[in-house]
């Protein structure tokens, strides 16, 4: 079975689409640009997508909030940031589902990394391709 690293996140002003979808994972979630990720969706179908953006994202409302809290710029390890809120969020291109189906994937939906076959279906390698030289 796949490994589950996040849930889909679709907000008012980040919402799912044909073309993309947003995750959040855990902040110690180690993942790469282009890695290619899984949703289960409708119609017993998978939708795959490249991962585009990782952000990570705190309760803090803006940089100064983050420059005061560190004894208004200390760079000392040992001064500084109060114990904030935080979490990762990802943005994945939608590249491809298993039965054709484009609707945005929904909110709350396991998302999950994929093995080297899921990877071959993601990107349209998973067919057999027959090349004849004439």
């Amino acid at each position: 079975m796949a490994k589950v690293i996040g849930k889909v996140s679709a907000t008012e002003k980040s919402p799912s689409t044909i073309d993309e979808f947003y995750f959040w994972t855990d902040k110690q979630q180690i993942l790469s640009p282009f890695d290619i990720v899984k949703v289960n969706h409708e119609e017993n179908s998978t939708t795959y997508g490249v991962v585009e953006e990782i952000n990570h994202v705190t309760d803090a409302s803006s940089h100064f909030t983050s420059y005061i809290s560190s004894d208004f710029g200390d760079t000392d390890e040992n001064i500084g940031n109060m114990s904030r809120m935080g979490m990762n969020y990802v943005k994945a291109r939608v590249t491809a589902n298993t039965r054709n189906i484009y609707t945005p994937v929904l909110d709350g939906r396991q998302v999950s990394l994929c093995d080297e076959n899921d990877i071959k279906t993601a990107l349209g390698l998973s067919e057999k391709v027959v090349l004849t030289l004439a």
